[in-house]
């Protein structure tokens, strides 16, 4: 955590900035395991990745997006659980790999728009 923040304090340029606060973000889920309950802060693990999958997919790093939504899929499988209404975000993670298998960066990125309010709807319930 210490190093991700002094490097967000020496970022450069926008782009790298918005990078090292995603990362510290994902370092507060990380924290945020000893004093809170698992899915709970899988929710917004979840919002993060999608966050991530968007940044990803605007640069058509194909890679990335790829293991991102991967990650989505990992940590989604533990909130399913826990979330009422899961059939559409299973519904949009299954449509999102299919997307990112055939490299269809516009496609993952309107989808993962789509994964962000549904997203969101399960941290506000």
């Amino acid at each position: 955590m210490e190093r991700d923040l002094a490097a967000l304090g020496n970022a450069a340029d926008g782009k790298k900035a918005v990078d090292l606060a995603l990362r510290v973000a994902q370092n507060v889920t990380d924290l945020r395991l000893r004093y809170e309950l698992l899915p709970t802060v899988d929710r917004d693990r979840l919002a993060l990745w999608t966050r991530q999958l968007t940044i990803d997919a605007k640069a058509e790093n194909e890679g990335a997006v790829a293991g991102d939504v991967t990650s989505l899929q990992l940590v989604w499988d533990r909130v399913r659980l826990e979330a009422q209404g899961t059939a559409s975000v299973d519904t949009h993670l299954k449509k999102l790999r299919a997307a990112a298998d055939a490299g269809d960066m516009a496609q993952v990125q309107r989808l993962a728009s789509e994964l962000a309010q549904r997203v969101a709807g399960l941290n506000a319930s």
